[in-house]
């Protein structure tokens, strides 16, 4: 049997960060039952110089082992190649490609900003979204 709820559970918006990682763009809690996720980021870096950071979801999986995923992204333009690093090309949208991610009860999960990534002479805006797709 198939349950898909397709619920919107969390998303943050993140404008004009200035030279610096954002802890949680945003974030949601697991219900009572391990639960499936669709997660999705987006960033747009509108000043360019030093910079090169990842984004991120944490969360644990169904088998109760803690994750870090590094999101993907399409650059404009691309349709072939995908990249993890936001870095200095230019100012250019980042387009977010969705993973779908299967998480245990009672637990955590957050889009953010690589803490350890330079951050000198960027402003970008970033984007997160996680939607429950079903409860199994």
């Amino acid at each position: 049997m198939t349950q898909l709820e397709s619920l919107n559970v969390a998303s943050g918006r993140n404008v004009a960060v200035v030279n610096a990682a954002v802890a949680s763009v945003c974030a949601t809690l697991v219900g009572a039952s391990d639960a499936t996720y669709e997660i999705l980021m987006n960033v747009l870096v509108t000043t360019s110089t030093t910079h090169t950071f990842t984004c991120q979801c944490t969360y644990t999986d169904e088998g109760n082992t803690g994750r870090t995923v590094t999101m993907p992204f399409r650059l404009v333009g691309d349709t072939t190649a995908l990249t993890s690093s936001i870095a200095a090309t230019a100012t250019v949208p980042y387009i977010g490609v969705p993973l779908l991610i299967r998480c245990k009860a009672a637990t955590a999960i957050t889009l953010l900003t690589q803490a350890a990534g330079t951050y000198t002479a960027v402003t970008y805006n970033v984007e997160g979204l996680i939607r429950k797709v079903a409860a199994w």
